[in-house]
């Protein structure tokens, strides 16, 4: 039987398993290899798992119906998101996803994960305000888009995926119907990414956070 060698398997384009370890045992003496970690680890698996293939979609598509795959993939990258923010990992039988009470595994409640990222972070909290008397809620977003695109490829509840540039808004409800730009939505996306960035760099939290979710990747 082939054993393969754990240190060898790729978890951010090129990266290795053994790559990372060398880069964590320096992060602590040398702050300023944060900026390496998300170049070179952080950065490199969303490019090369999620924008690239978002970008390629967007480019070379022919509106025929490749909105699904964008939005669907876009919704698998904000659980990523949230997720190494928080520094929790998926593992099958985990339990809810609490990071907030220092519980970093779970196996369910992924809704949680997205109504935290959408409330959470600029500028989706400015479009999924709970605090106002909005028609656009983040329990909508996960049910009739994220939801519905995983188990069927199509919305549901009166949503709808656009690729019309001309509407200014990402989300725009017009005569009861809401309107997802998915290319406003990848730049808003790609914003956030840039920003986390800059934080990371200087909070101690997010860099233990981190930490924990790379780990977790190289298991």
């Amino acid at each position: 039987m082939t054993t393969t060698n754990n240190n060898e398997m790729e978890i951010a384009g090129k990266r290795t398993v053994a790559d990372w370890n060398r880069l964590n045992a320096e992060l602590s003496n040398h702050p300023n290899l944060w900026e390496t970690a998300f170049d070179d680890f952080f950065y490199s698996r969303l490019k090369t798992r999620y924008l690239n293939p978002i970008h390629l979609l967007q480019f070379h598509g022919e509106n025929t119906g490749e909105g699904f795959s964008i939005v669907s993939l876009q919704c698998a990258l904000i659980e990523f998101l949230q997720t190494t923010r928080d520094g929790a990992n998926f593992k099958n039988g985990g339990g809810k996803y609490e990071p907030e009470n220092n519980k970093y595994e779970y196996g369910s409640s992924s809704k949680k994960i997205f109504t935290r990222f959408l409330t959470g972070q600029e500028p989706f909290k400015s479009y999924f305000d709970t605090k106002v008397d909005t028609k656009v809620k983040p329990e909508d977003f996960y049910s009739y888009v994220r939801c519905s695109l995983l188990h069927e490829a199509r919305t549901t509840g009166n949503w709808r995926i656009t690729a019309n540039s001309q509407r200014s808004e990402t989300i725009k409800e017009e005569n009861g119907v809401k309107f997802l730009q998915r290319d406003r939505f990848q730049q808003d996306l790609e914003a956030y990414i840039w920003r986390y960035k800059i934080e990371l760099l200087s909070d101690t939290g997010l860099q233990e956070a981190f930490k924990r979710k790379f780990d977790a990747l190289c298991e």
